[in-house]
């Protein structure tokens, strides 16, 4: 397993050793800065993290709903595609 930062370090580890519970907790505490995630990286995320599923099962934790709204926010900002986001 291999994380460019070590901010990504703990959240990578949960989504390989298949420790779905943890990938909750792991997401939360993502810094989501330009400086750590870029549009892409943001993508990868949310698929990875399996973020529909996560809000469906959690739909009241504010702090998960302002972190997806994060990382659409990153996603968003790319100057590569701007297609890549639909």
């Amino acid at each position: 397993v291999y994380a460019r930062s070590d901010e990504l370090r703990p959240f990578v580890h949960a989504l390989w050793t298949g420790a779905r519970q943890a990938v909750h907790p792991e997401l939360v505490a993502l810094s989501t800065s330009p400086r750590f995630v870029s549009s892409v990286v943001a993508r990868r995320i949310a698929e990875a993290s399996r973020l529909p599923d996560l809000l469906d099962r959690h739909p009241s934790d504010t702090d998960l709903l302002a972190r997806a709204g994060r990382l659409l926010v990153r996603m968003g900002c790319s100057r590569d595609e701007p297609t890549r986001l639909l």
